[in-house]
């Protein structure tokens, strides 16, 4: 089933690269996964936003630790 489901996906992809007009199904299939992709990318970069904080504050800290 999933792959099936992969498969109608893929194709509706290359449709969508294509320029070509496609079903509604489709157009639904293509949207929730860009959808889905932009939401993962933002909390992605949120979350090395703060990864990088922290290493700078523990980059930080070790410096002080350093010079003591």
């Amino acid at each position: 089933m999933v792959e099936e489901w992969i498969k109608k996906l893929t194709n509706a992809l290359d449709k969508f690269i294509a320029g070509e007009q496609l079903p509604e199904d489709e157009r639904i299939m293509v949207a929730s996964l860009i959808y889905a992709t932009l939401k993962h990318l933002k909390d992605f970069n949120e979350c090395n936003e703060k990864l990088k904080e922290v290493e700078e504050k523990c980059t930080k800290n070790l410096d002080e630790l350093k010079i003591n």
